[in-house]
C-alpha cells in the first residue's frame, strides 16, 4: 500500500515543525566531533537507564535558572520523545485510574494514553485553562495539562488556577498532575509564571518537557522530572529499561547546554520568531483580515489562534486556503468532543515556518481565497 502523501504548501502555517534553518549546525557538528574524539571510551558503553549524568546535570541547571525548578539530576529521566515517557508513566502510575486531558487540546496525548490502555476523559476549559471542578465529576486520578501555553487556545494558566489544581491533587492519594511545559521557552513579554512543579510541596507534579521545538523534532530528546517517592518506585520496577536515546546525542547536547550555546540559541530563535509574529499581525492589519477576524494566544508560544466571523466555516476556510497554496488548520482538529455551538470558527496559525517577509504575500493569497 502507498504511504499517504503529505500536502505541500507554498506558505505553511503548520504548528508541527520549526524553522530548521535556525538550527546551529556548525556548533553542533563541532561538538559531535569533540564527543567522538574525547569520549570514545564511554560512547559505546550502555548509557545510564535514566540518561547520561552529564545531560541530566545540564538539564537540572537549566530548569533551576529558567523555570525556578529545584530538581536533583537523579530525578530526571531522559527519553526518546514524550510518547515514550508518557507510555512509561502509564506503567508507573497504573491504568486503573482515569486520565484527564484538556479538551480542546493536543489530541496526540489522548491517543498515546488510550493506546497504553488508560481510560481517558476529555476535560473542558474556560478562559483560565482546565476546569478543576470537572476532574471530580469525571473521576480522574491523573491529569495532563499545558499550563505555560495551552495548545491550541494559547491560555496561560494563572497562579490561582494552578493552586486549585495542586489542591485537587493533594486531596487524595494516587492523584498526579502531568505538567507538559510545552512552549515555555518562547515567551515574548514579561516574566514567565513559575512552573506548577516549583509550586508543588506534595510530590504530585511530574514535569515533562522536550527539545523538539527549542532545537529540532528529529533529535527525539525529551525528559521528565519524577517526584522522589516515584523515583524510588521507578528504580525498583523499571530499572531494566535501557535508555531510549543514543548516548552520542546526549553527550553532544550536554556540552551544548553547558557552554551556553542552548541559551544563546533560544535568545536568537525567540528574536526571530517574535519578528515573524509581528509581521503576521502587521500583514493581517494591512490586508484587512483583522476586520473579519481577531488574533488570540497570549504573549507566548509559537502559534496564534485566528477567530473568524460566524458567517465562515472552518473546514471551508482551510480548504480554500489550501487551494491557493497556504496551509492553515481548523481549531476543530483539536476537539475530542463536539465543540459548544456558541464557539465561533477559528484557525490555528503557527508562524515558525513562514519568513517575516513572506507574511504579506501569504495573507494576500488568503484575502483572494476567502474574499474578505
Amino acid at each position: 500500500t502507498e504511504e499517504p502523501a503529505r500536502p505541500t504548501f507554498r506558505y505553511n502555517f503548520s504548528t508541527s515543525a520549526v524553522d530548521t534553518a535556525l538550527f546551529p549546525f556548525a556548533t553542533w557538528a563541532k561538538l559531535m566531533r569533540e564527543v567522538l574524539s574525547q569520549q570514545e571510551d564511554t560512547l559505546l558503553n550502555t548509557p545510564h537507564p535514566q540518561g547520561v549524568p552529564e545531560l541530566r546535570e545540564a538539564i537540572a541547571a537549566h530548569l533551576y535558572r529558567f523555570r525556578g525548578i529545584r530538581a536533583d539530576p537523579a530525578q530526571i529521566v531522559v527519553g526518546a520523545g514524550s510518547e515514550v515517557l508518557t507510555s512509561l508513566l502509564v506503567q508507573l502510575l497504573g491504568r486503573e485510574g482515569r486520565y484527564g486531558v484538556e479538551n480542546p487540546g493536543y489530541t496526540k496525548t489522548h491517543r498515546i494514553l488510550g493506546s497504553c490502555g488508560a481510560q481517558v476523559e476529555p476535560i473542558p476549559l474556560d478562559d483560565q485553562g482546565l476546569m478543576v471542578e470537572e476532574l471530580d465529576r469525571h473521576k480522574v486520578q491523573v491529569v495532563h495539562v499545558t499550563p505555560s501555553h495551552h495548545f491550541p487556545l494559547g491560555i496561560i494558566m494563572p497562579v490561582t488556577r494552578r493552586q486549585a489544581l495542586l489542591r485537587w491533587a493533594a486531596q487524595q492519594p494516587g492523584r498526579y498532575i502531568l505538567e507538559d511545559d510545552y512552549d515555555s521557552e518562547f515567551r515574548f513579554s514579561g516574566r514567565p509564571i513559575p512552573a506548577l512543579q516549583s509550586l508543588d510541596n506534595g510530590e504530585r507534579v511530574i514535569y515533562l518537557n522536550t527539545f523538539a521545538k527549542s532545537l529540532a523534532p528529529s533529535l527525539r530528546i525529551s525528559y521528565m522530572v519524577l517526584p522522589p517517592h516515584l523515583l524510588e518506585r521507578w528504580r525498583r520496577e523499571f530499572w531494566f529499561y535501557s535508555s531510549t536515546v543514543p548516548s552520542f546525542e546526549q553527550y553532544a547536547l550536554a556540552r551544548f547546554m553547558d557552554r551556553g550555546h542552548f541559551e544563546r540559541h533560544l535568545n536568537r530563535t525567540r528574536t526571530r520568531y517574535k519578528a515573524r509574529r509581528e509581521a503576521l499581525l502587521a500583514a493581517a492589519r494591512d490586508t484587512g483580515l483583522t476586520q473579519v477576524g481577531s488574533f488570540d494566544g497570549g504573549d507566548a508560544g509559537l502559534h496564534l489562534l485566528l477567530w473568524m466571523d460566524r458567517r465562515w466555516n472552518e473546514q471551508e476556510l482551510a480548504a480554500r486556503a489550501a487551494e491557493v497554496g497556504v496551509g492553515v488548520s481548523p481549531l476543530s482538529i483539536c476537539d475530542l468532543t463536539p465543540p459548544p455551538i456558541y464557539r465561533p470558527p477559528a484557525l490555528i496559525m503557527g508562524y515558525t515556518r513562514v519568513a517575516a517577509e513572506d507574511m504579506a504575500p501569504a495573507l494576500s493569497l488568503l484575502k483572494s481565497a476567502w474574499g474578505f
